[in-house]
């Protein structure tokens, strides 16, 4: 743990996602020792360890995929929004099943689902040069 907190420290990390965090307490213990001002910390539906992003900037809209909606194939999902310089960013920490590979697809189809209906419901994505955008119109529809 020391490493890793030297480590954020040493780069000056501003916004950071952890995945497989044992429990809330480490993530509040990276808070305190590195400065960050917010996190989002959330145990996974299965066992104790969770997700988390810490975050320099206060954190809005936070969701994740296992709040009670649905399926989520061992594959997990966290969103957050924040404000830098006037602009909205959202960001999305995903952990994806390591097992089965078609339960790793679902989740990154649900993923940009989401990503979707956050350009649908809230006009957030409107810039068409977004690089998940850019992927979708090189690759095809999902």
């Amino acid at each position: 743990m020391g490493l890793l907190i030297e480590l954020i420290n040493e780069k000056k990390i501003d916004v950071l996602g952890l995945q497989e965090v044992r429990d809330e307490a480490i993530v509040q213990r990276i808070k305190e020792e590195c400065g960050f001002k917010d996190y989002f910390w959330k145990q996974y539906f299965d066992c104790q360890e969770g997700l988390a992003i810490l975050s320099d900037y206060p954190l809005t809209n936070r969701w994740t995929n296992w709040d009670g909606t649905g399926d989520i194939h061992n594959s997990t999902l966290m969103c957050v929004h924040f404000e830098i310089r006037d602009q909205t960013i959202a960001l999305m920490n995903v952990h994806l099943d390591d097992v089965l590979s078609t339960n790793r697809e679902i989740e990154i189809v649900k993923a940009v689902n989401y990503m979707k209906h956050i350009e649908t419901h809230t006009g957030f994505y409107q810039q068409p040069q977004m690089a998940w955008q850019r992927c979708l119109v090189q690759t095809g529809p999902v």
